[in-house]
């Protein structure tokens, strides 16, 4: 700009941006990328309270899902089969949360992509108590 006029002396190579809302640049590959899960296959949600000492679930896990399936009912396959690796983990004596988590998100992935032919964002919460 001089003079008040403008003039295109050369090119910049940049590539791609994405903007994202008030934000330009900042979504990476990885954020796309559960977006397209997301936006393909939907959430699973799983909450599981265990003891903390012991990892024996406390409660039965609360499952639910969105984007996933209309019916309310499509998850209550898997209820049981959560269950059952929560008492394996248990026998086996693992109390990691994360070990736990990890445990329940295999069933849970294997489940869906059996019963249904789908790969959601399956997302387990696994909460020590006491």
């Amino acid at each position: 700009l001089v003079d008040g006029r403008a003039e295109i002396t050369g090119r910049v190579e940049v590539g791609q941006v994405y903007v994202d809302g008030l934000s330009v640049g900042d979504v990476g590959d990885s954020t796309l990328s559960d977006r397209l899960i997301l936006g393909e296959g939907g959430f699973i949600a799983i909450t599981v309270m265990v003891v903390a000492a012991t990892g024996r679930a406390v409660a039965p896990p609360t499952i639910s899902g969105r984007g996933f399936s209309d019916d309310p009912k499509a998850l209550d396959g898997v209820v049981p089969l959560v269950e059952m690796e929560l008492a394996r983990t248990e026998a086996e004596g693992i109390t990691d949360p994360h070990r736990i988590a990890q445990a329940v998100r295999r069933v849970v992935g294997k489940w869906v992509a059996d019963t249904y032919r789908r790969r959601p964002m399956i997302v387990p919460t696994v909460l020590p108590v006491g």
